[in-house]
């Protein structure tokens, strides 16, 4: 019985750290990704518009800029001056949201990286949230795939 129980937690860690690695890796991927959409930012095509973006009910209005590679939407930068967020940023491979940084004015601040419309990290002021099954993990995961879903719907024609 022991040897069954100490067979089944060797199997349990080896698999967790297989999907840890696993995420580790689709984490790398993506920071590459985002690394080539910043070093290559001059030679997308540019859109500037004066937008109530995606927070409804505010009094301010944002600076929202997309870029996009031939037809393809690689980054949304939304930026305010005067309220709760202060800077965020959407980015996309092909048309899937790959990972978006909020920067707000009290300093806080999230990263998230997704892979195929499933949130797979979300970090807080520097601190991982690990714990997937909160409904804080569940709403930004919502909250981000229906940000990409506006963002590539309204920049599709142009």
């Amino acid at each position: 019985m022991k040897n069954l129980l100490v067979v089944i937690l060797t199997c349990l860690a080896l698999i967790q750290g297989i999907f840890a690695q696993t995420e580790k890796q689709q984490i790398s991927e993506i920071d590459k990704i985002v690394l080539d959409i910043k070093s290559n930012i001059n030679s997308y095509k540019k859109f500037t518009s004066l937008t109530d973006s995606l927070l409804k009910n505010t009094n301010t209005n944002f600076i929202e800029t997309a870029y996009k590679n031939d037809k393809m939407l690689v980054l949304v930068q939304i930026r305010d001056s005067g309220n709760k967020i202060k800077s965020a940023d959407w980015y996309f491979y092909n048309k899937h949201l790959i990972y978006s940084e909020i920067n707000y004015h009290n300093n806080d601040n999230e990263k998230s990286y997704y892979t195929k419309n499933n949130l797979i990290s979300l970090n807080k002021n520097g601190d991982d949230v690990l714990n997937k099954t909160t409904e804080y993990y569940k709403q930004y995961e919502k909250s981000g795939i229906n940000a990409c879903t506006i963002f590539i719907e309204r920049y599709k024609e142009k």
